[in-house]
């Protein structure tokens, strides 16, 4: 009897979280009070003011490791850089009137770029490029 309840408990936790269908791991701690290493890939780093690294898993499995993610300090305009399959990408974003994300110049990356930066922005987790 035992056995079925934790098999079907082991299941429903499966499914829940298959269910989700994305996951994001924040890389950079709030209360870190350590110079974080800045490492960043980005060709043209004016134009943002901070930065943050995230780890985003799309629903169909693929695992996008170290997404950098620049900002402004509006939050208005956003830089994703990852590696791609061995090449390196630099995904633009911006965020439109209406407060929904767009992607610029990627079609592959479209629906999952805006909810990278949706994550990004909500986690908090930025590091100054200063």
């Amino acid at each position: 009897m035992k056995t079925n309840f934790v098999k079907k408990a082991i299941l429903t936790v499966f499914a829940l979280t298959m269910a989700a269908g994305m996951t994001f791991t924040a890389q950079a701690s709030a209360n870190s009070s350590t110079t974080a290493e800045k490492t960043v890939y980005s060709e043209n780093t004016e134009a943002y003011d901070k930065y943050q690294t995230l780890t985003y898993t799309s629903v169909n499995g693929t695992v996008y490791k170290n997404i950098q993610v620049l900002a402004n300090e509006e939050e208005t305009e956003f830089s994703l850089n990852f590696d791609y399959y061995g090449m390196e990408q630099n995904v633009k974003v911006v965020r439109t009137d209406e407060g929904q994300y767009k992607v610029l110049n990627a079609g592959f990356f479209e629906t999952d770029g805006a909810l990278v930066v949706k994550k990004a922005v909500s986690t908090e987790f930025w590091l100054s490029l200063s």
